[in-house]
């Protein structure tokens, strides 16, 4: 990998301007004298006020803070009630399947399935039942499934390819080419002991699907097909293991249950695409079949997305739940998107659509979001609530939600068996803080009116301290004028007094530091002759800004390295960056030692010159020892360092343009020979060092070549060079 990138104007180095400093005179104020009566009366109304003030902060303060707590442990009160209430759902759900799958009905009905279903693996298919199966994959199943997956799909990747799994879905799923019509079938009439079994048990799934308000209930052999569905969708008949829903989280739940051997063990997925179910998010339970510690079989029931919804959302009852007009509930799952779907999806989709478009989910997502009405897997939450929740914290912030508004927020976490989701509840912070803010304005306007009342009459007082001030404001009209060792003398011991010292104190200190401004702009002047020519920071200095100049004849290289992450890897950020530095300084020292100027140094590129600030009548030569001497340097730190770092480098030569970039003045170099450096050093599939044509003809008397390619420029193409015998 590459640390390396094209050159960019806009992140050269940059110089910032010397601040222009404008000292104001003082305007000479209208002086008053008053006694000391009025100067006490004055203090005794400060006092007032500020007693006033105080009062009203504590006051507000007291208040605000029992109303934010009350709207806090309102919030946390609904959380940790959401916490519950999902964490109830789950556990009825894990006893459901547990006990479905272990009593007499269930242990029976996975025997007799298998059995029946391995002899379909014998029976006669006719070819008007292979139509009837090829027919609705290409009519029913491959359009819908169409519109939910980005591309083409490979219809033939869902084909049945089994005798039974085609001999099932021709009598069963193809017949009825609906999933809730194939839920009322209890017998296909084709006569067959898999037909028969499926009479005596499916009452009994069915009851079992409905009343628990599951998607779908699954019986599956300890190899893996899929001997039953109360639905028959396309699964039915698959395998697990082999099929096209192999390496899903389904498959392993299914392995994970299986390797148990234990009737009590039962697994949960998490939400995941799944074909069958047209890609709608889906998440199953499994629970082993058997009895005496053998397990024969495994029931997988598709968990109701609509009771999870139910749960979060109240039923839709958000108000009645304590989440007012704004207020939210929501899971999130571990890759951060959701796993319950989102209020304001259900109450406004538009208005949805457009704020969760306007916070950055690309519109292509929220449609699909409004047209399936669905936001789980889909939304992306990815806010400081969401991520401390995952990490096992539980608390209450006020943040930016996935909307854009600025809400308060609960979080928990919620785990169970081995899933790891947040637990979100959220309210807008104007909503949750009315109370608040109402007091405040209240505390606000009674302080208010006391302040405006008192300083009106503090008003009438004011000129008793207007002679001390006017003795403070001329020294500042001397500071002013450029005397920073001017005095103020007040005698007294009041505050006044008080304040000429610390005028005195600032007046020495003004001077201070204007010694170290005048040593700063010494280390400043020094910085500019580093970053840019002296001739250059002389025309900086004098006023110029838009500073440009055009050189000819000059060699240009662009360097980048491969590799170079490896240095971050077991290092501390300061290590990693001396590591940077000592291998910086080792270019500069070769630069120095060839007599190439470095233009500029980003840790994604090294930009050399030779010929631009000093002309130069052997300035390729100069540039390909420079290259040569890179070459080296990488080699050495290579082995110093433990790493495999390797060089790229192109060379051009020709006219470029330098000079001062921006407001802030970076120095900089550009034209078609810097373009070109920079091309012709990815120009070949392996490092080196690769020169244009121009390169190539100054310096082939000196170097041995070898070609390497070509590039397409604007003056047609050209060809690329490699100097041989360097091993970059």
């Amino acid at each position: 990998m590459s640390v390396f990138a094209p050159p960019r104007p806009d992140r050269a180095v940059e110089v910032a301007p010397e601040p222009d400093v404008e000292l104001r005179p003082v305007r000479p104020r209208w002086r008053a004298r008053l006694g000391i009566q009025s100067k006490l009366l004055a203090m005794l109304l400060a006092v007032s006020v500020l007693s006033i003030l105080v009062a009203g902060f504590f006051g507000y303060r007291s208040g605000s803070s029992g109303l934010t707590a009350a709207a806090y442990e309102q919030l946390s009160s609904v959380r940790d009630a959401r916490t519950r209430e999902v964490n109830s759902l789950f556990a009825v759900l894990r006893r459901s399947v547990l006990l479905n799958g272990l009593n007499a009905t269930g242990t029976q009905s996975m025997t007799e399935f298998t059995q029946a279903f391995q002899e379909l693996q014998t029976e006669t298919v006719t070819p008007a039942d292979r139509a009837a199966v090829t027919r609705y994959y290409d009519t029913v199943f491959i359009p819908r499934l169409a519109k939910n997956v980005q591309g083409d799909v490979n219809a033939a990747s869902f084909t049945p390819s089994s005798n039974a799994q085609r001999y099932l879905q021709a009598k069963y799923t193809a017949a009825t080419a609906d999933g809730g019509t194939a839920l009322a079938v209890t017998d296909a009439g084709d006569g067959s002991n898999w037909s028969k079994v499926h009479a005596k048990y499916h009452e009994f799934f069915r009851t079992v699907v409905v009343e628990t308000g599951l998607e779908d209930a699954m019986l599956v052999d300890t190899e893996g097909n899929v001997v039953y569905t109360a639905n028959k969708g396309v699964d039915l008949g698959t395998n697990l293991l082999t099929g096209p829903y192999k390496d899903s989280q389904l498959e392993s739940a299914f392995r994970e249950v299986l390797r148990s051997n234990a009737v009590k063990s039962v697994a949960f997925t998490d939400f995941e695409a799944y074909a069958p179910a047209y890609e709608e998010p889906t998440a199953f339970a499994l629970a082993p079949i058997g009895t005496s510690g053998q397990v024969t079989g495994i029931l997988v029931t598709q968990m109701p997305v609509a009771a999870i919804n139910d749960t979060m959302n109240s039923k839709d009852q958000w108000s009645a739940a304590g989440l007012g007009r704004t207020g939210d509930a929501y899971l999130v799952g571990s890759d951060q998107t959701m796993r319950s779907t989102s209020r304001l999806l259900v109450e406004n989709p538009q208005g949805y659509r457009a704020a969760v478009v306007a916070h950055g989910t690309p519109p292509a997502v929220a449609d699909r979001i409004v047209a399936t009405n669905n936001s789980i897997l889909l939304q992306k939450v990815s806010s400081g609530s969401v991520q401390a929740a995952l990490r096992g914290e539980t608390g209450t912030v006020v943040e930016d939600d996935y909307l854009g508004r600025r809400v308060l927020t609960s979080y928990a976490p919620l785990a169970f068996a081995g899933q790891s989701w947040a637990v979100i509840v959220q309210i807008e912070e104007q909503e949750a803080l009315a109370p608040v803010h109402d007091f405040l304005r209240t505390i606000g306007l009674t302080t208010l009116a006391t302040v405006l009342a008192v300083t009106l009459l503090s008003m009438l007082l004011a000129r008793a301290f207007s002679r001390p001030v006017g003795e403070l404001v001329s020294g500042v009209r001397r500071v002013a004028g450029g005397d920073l060792e001017s005095r103020v003398r007040l005698r007294g011991r009041d505050e006044f007094s008080d304040l000429a010292d610390a005028f005195n104190d600032m007046s020495g200190s003004l001077a201070a530091k204007q010694q170290l401004l005048d040593h700063e702009k010494s280390e400043i002047d020094r910085m500019l002759r580093t970053l840019m020519p002296e001739s250059v920071a002389k025309r900086y200095r004098g006023g110029e800004r838009n500073i440009a100049a055009e050189h000819h004849d000059v060699s240009v290289l662009y360097a980048t390295l491969d590799g170079f992450d490896e240095l971050s890897v077991g290092r501390t950020p300061s290590e990693a960056l001396a590591l940077i530095n000592e291998l910086v300084r080792g270019f500069d020292t070769a630069a120095d030692k060839t007599g190439v100027e470095r233009v500029r140094t980003l840790r994604s590129g090294y930009i050399a010159s030779c010929g631009l600030v000093v002309p130069r009548i052997d300035h390729v030569l100069r540039m390909l020892d420079f290259a040569r001497e890179m070459v080296t340097t990488v080699a050495r730190f290579s082995v110093q360092n433990g790493v495999d770092l390797r060089l790229r480098v192109g060379i051009d030569c020709g006219a470029v343009t330098s000079g001062l970039v921006g407001s802030s003045a970076a120095y900089d170099m550009w034209g078609d020979s810097v373009t070109l450096a920079y091309r012709v050093q990815s120009a070949g599939s392996d490092v080196g060092i690769y020169v244009t044509d121009q390169i190539y003809a100054s310096g082939r008397d000196a170097a041995t070549f070898a070609e390497a390619g070509t590039i397409s420029t604007k003056a047609g193409d050209q060809r690329v060079w490699r100097l041989a015998g360097v091993q970059a």
